[in-house]
């Protein structure tokens, strides 16, 4: 009894798992589009055709973020290596500028690393660690530098990881 119990449970479950199913396929009954919207759209394309909602102009495509190659930036004192800091950065950009970044993104890739290079160890000197808001200013300043002004919209620092030499 117990067997044939649970066998109509199964049944029933699966029966109303595919009518769920070919209801929303064939958009029936409670998945059936709104027929307000419908008449809206059929006024509108004049041959009674629904046409897709074109983008308000005032609705701006979100960014695009263009992950960098993580940076390596060896820190020596005196003629032996102290550690290895590795920064992740992502450059944020409007989807509209970012084939032109691409372009020209082994420029900005050249003069980060290059700007690195000698202020982080200049900056560990004065401070005890890196700040990150100084570091994210001045790459943002070099950025724009390096590509123009206006192409870049900001520098975000994903990650800095300090590795000690041994």
């Amino acid at each position: 009894m117990p067997k044939i119990l649970i066998f109509i449970i199964v049944g029933v479950l699966l029966l109303a798992g595919g009518g769920v199913t070919i209801m929303q396929q064939m958009e029936l009954g409670p998945f059936a589009p709104d027929p307000v919207e419908g008449a809206e759209a059929g006024a509108e394309a004049g041959d009674g055709a629904a046409k897709p909602k074109k983008p308000k102009e005032d609705e701006s495509d979100p960014p695009l973020y263009l992950t960098l190659e993580p940076v390596v930036i060896p820190i020596f004192q005196g003629d032996k290596l102290n550690t290895n800091i590795q920064l992740t950065i992502q450059i944020e950009v409007a989807r509209k500028d970012a084939p032109e970044l691409r372009k020209r993104m082994t420029k900005l890739k050249d003069a980060l690393l290059r700007d690195m290079m000698g202020f982080v160890p200049r900056h560990l000197r004065d401070h005890k660690g890196l700040d990150i808001d100084i570091l994210g200013r001045r790459l943002m300043v070099i950025a724009e530098r390096a590509v123009g002004k206006g192409l870049v919209d900001g520098v975000l620092i994903q990650g800095i990881l300090d590795r000690p030499a041994n």
